[in-house]
């Protein structure tokens, strides 16, 4: 089972799911983070160069050498490719759209590169050892969709969008972390690493041009799952307390 947490920039994603973690039952094992789901897949997976020190490794450090591992690895390369063999079509929709065009190059390959990097690790976690796991990303294909939000002045196509959706393969469930844009604002602006880097050179009125943009696709993305799948989408507000949003999860979660 896929599980993945969309929302704004800020939003919490990432605290939120350490902190679902955290609070876990010692004897709960379902529920895993993604770089335990590569590493649990890897061991069995990547080629036996690979493979043997990684069986070998506690698993403190072998969590720590794996995203390298994957990132040098031949089943990476794999992955892409039959991702797109399968799925071609969604990266397929960005590159046709307005907003493609509108970006520049370096923009561009960012946002391929990043969306890429997903889809190769999303392709190699579809394996029968995971069958029984509930695998949860902080950042999954659906959030990918962002790459359709950018802070220039062009129009984002909905069509595009729904397109795009109806390409990925889809989460078995996803977390919608609702914040303000206030409130997204401040997150991103108080922390060295709360910009992306396409915002990395924004002054504030471009910034928030993009956040309201990206509220606006959230919405899209919350109708859109409303009106076909709407048993997919579990909506948590993360406006004020991070522990109570967290503790509403692993009640929601755990009751799977």
């Amino acid at each position: 089972m896929i599980v993945e947490f969309i929302g704004l920039p800020g939003s919490g994603k990432s605290t939120v799911m350490r902190q679902f973690f955290a609070g876990l039952p010692a004897q709960e094992v379902r529920y895993l983070p993604e770089g335990a789901a590569l590493l649990m897949v890897g061991r069995r997976k990547f080629d036996r160069i690979f493979r043997i020190p990684l069986k070998l490794l506690p698993q403190g450090f072998a969590l720590q050498v794996c995203p390298k591992v994957w990132l040098k690895s031949r089943q990476r390369a794999e992955c892409q490719v039959r991702f797109l063999a399968k799925h071609g079509a969604a990266l397929g929709a960005f590159t046709s759209s307005g907003i493609h065009d509108a970006m520049s190059t370096v923009d561009r390959f960012r946002v391929i590169d990043s969306f890429l990097e997903t889809a190769a690790f999303r392709e190699f976690l579809d394996d029968p050892q995971m069958a029984d796991r509930i695998v949860l990303f902080g950042e999954g294909l659906v959030q990918k969709s962002f790459m359709f939000v950018d802070h220039s002045d062009v129009v984002v196509e909905s069509a595009d969008v729904v397109r795009y959706l109806e390409k990925i393969p889809l989460p078995d469930l996803v977390i919608n972390l609702r914040v303000s844009t206030s409130v997204s604002f401040e997150r991103m602006t108080g922390r060295a690493s709360g910009l992306t880097q396409r915002l990395k050179a924004a002054d504030a009125a471009t910034i928030r041009r993009f956040l309201d943009k990206a509220a606006h696709h959230l919405d899209l993305l919350s109708g859109w799952f409303a009106r076909n799948h709407p048993d997919r989408m579990l909506t948590i507000d993360n406006r004020d307390s991070v522990a109570s949003a967290s503790a509403e999860l692993r009640e929601r979660l755990l009751a799977l």
